[in-house]
């Protein structure tokens, strides 16, 4: 019976340690969607934004040719060339359609939008997923803690069926597809960026208590001693 329970306690542990891996490898390609999908929503902004501006400056100047040809008509004092200056806006409206149709095209051809909404769908499955990982692992510490006979092995082997759904669904989730190689490289490298200043950070916090508690310690004991100096001559009265 010793040998099976432990056998049981075995299979908890390694499936706990499975899901510390998968959790690590899922929060890795979650880091890697977030930043590609800051990396596309950035350029979907820039050129919609750029867009908008363009289709703003084409409608001003083209009611301000209209108000300076009906103002020329009316004031025969100032002398403007109405063919000239048509010929001239009409240029620069038509470069201006241009670089729009561009730019639109190269929206259209990126796929911005649906990138963007393809990875804002596989960022929110992997952190349900992360959830449901975070959930059966509770289970199997909460089977690890319990008493000999209480242990089943039919549960156990349900979370392990579950996780298995689980990994195959995940793997499905690839994020990959969206980057080049250099991409990858790139975010990976702001990935253990992040996570050296993360523990820098931590390091210099857990620094800096200690130091402080080191502080409080000297301080406690100089007080203690100015006390303690403080009765001696007391003492001695007494004694005497």
């Amino acid at each position: 019976m010793e040998l099976i329970h432990k056998q049981k306690k075995q299979l908890v542990i390694n499936q706990i340690k499975n899901i510390d891996d998968t959790l690590i490898k899922i929060k890795k390609q979650l880091f890697i969607a977030t930043v590609a999908y800051e990396k596309y929503y950035k350029r979907y902004y820039n050129i919609t934004l750029t867009l908008f501006i363009f289709s703003s400056i084409v409608t001003f100047i083209d009611a301000l040719r209209l108000i300076i040809i009906e103002y020329v008509n009316k004031s025969k004092e100032i002398l403007i060339n109405e063919h000239l200056l048509t010929t001239f806006v009409n240029a620069l409206l038509l470069s201006l359609g241009i670089l729009i149709t561009i730019l639109t095209s190269f929206v259209r051809f990126k796929n911005y939008r649906e990138i963007l909404e393809e990875l804002r769908e596989k960022q929110n499955i992997m952190i349900g997923y992360i959830d449901k990982y975070n959930k059966q692992k509770n289970n199997l510490e909460f089977l690890y803690q319990t008493k000999e006979d209480d242990i089943k092995i039919e549960e156990i082997e349900k979370i392990k069926n579950d996780i298995a759904e689980y990994d195959t669904i995940l793997v499905s989730t690839n994020i990959l597809q969206f980057l080049t190689t250099q991409d990858i490289i790139k975010f990976n490298n702001y990935r253990l960026d992040f996570e050296y200043k993360k523990k820098e950070i931590l390091f210099n916090y857990k620094k800096k208590i200690k130091t402080l508690e080191e502080t409080d310690e000297e301080n406690q004991t100089q007080h203690l001693t100015i006390s303690n100096n403080s009765l001696s001559p007391s003492c001695e009265f007494f004694v005497l």
